[in-house]
């Protein structure tokens, strides 16, 4: 697919993994802002939508024999893939309520309302995050 994954706290312990992540989607923005200025003048219109969550996953080596690969699986990782197919004509990037509790004070967070996300019975409410000035 076209979809990219990236994750903190594994092999290793992270603690701020939550700011990591966020920290790390802000400056894609700031490229992908470049980048659509040099393929703009080809004619080429180019955007992504990042979806963040913070929770427990199954993380290691996954798969059989034949193919296996280092990813992560669980609901947690489910959450962060349903926040990113929010992200269209909302915010380029989307954070669950868990992930902007865990940042601290390094963000400002602008909240973009509550969503029905398939496998939830509750609604989750989305932030899009700002650095701080």
């Amino acid at each position: 697919g076209d979809a990219v994954m990236a994750f903190w706290g594994a092999p290793l312990n992270c603690p701020d993994q939550a700011e990591k992540a966020v920290l790390a989607a802000l400056d894609m923005e700031l490229e992908l802002e470049l980048f659509k200025q040099e393929v703009g003048e080809l004619g080429i219109d180019f955007d992504i939508g990042i979806g963040i969550h913070t929770g427990m996953a199954v993380v290691g080596m996954i798969g059989s024999e034949q193919r296996s690969d280092y990813t992560c699986i669980g609901d947690s990782v489910n959450l962060a893939s349903r926040i990113e197919g929010l992200t269209k004509d909302v915010s380029r990037i989307l954070v669950s309520e868990e992930t902007k509790n865990q940042c601290g004070i390094g963000f400002d967070f602008e909240e973009k309302g509550s969503y029905t996300v398939k496998g939830r019975q509750k609604q989750v409410i989305l932030y899009a995050p700002l650095r701080r000035n």
